[in-house]
């Protein structure tokens, strides 16, 4: 058996984050469906590096919440 470390789960459930993080993920998925089709072609020739981290800003909040919603209490403290 390994012993597992989830400071970090215990950190955002403990400061009270995992709301913020669902928000924040709502608000990335709102800008890549609504925002990032009218900027794609003008900003993608000018700076492709930009859209790309917002994308994979996306990418990493579903991650983390994928990983931390696994324990029980970070799912409670998501609430509804």
């Amino acid at each position: 058996s390994q012993m597992r470390d989830e400071f970090v789960m215990e950190a955002l459930v403990l400061h009270e984050k995992m709301g913020v993080l669902v928000h924040s993920l709502l608000a990335s998925e709102l800008w890549r469906t609504h925002v990032y089709p009218r900027l794609r072609d003008e900003a993608a020739e000018r700076d492709g590096v930009r859209l790309y981290q917002a994308l994979y800003h996306e990418a990493v909040l579903a991650n983390l919440l994928e990983v931390t919603l696994f324990h029980r209490q970070a799912c409670e403290a998501c609430g509804d």
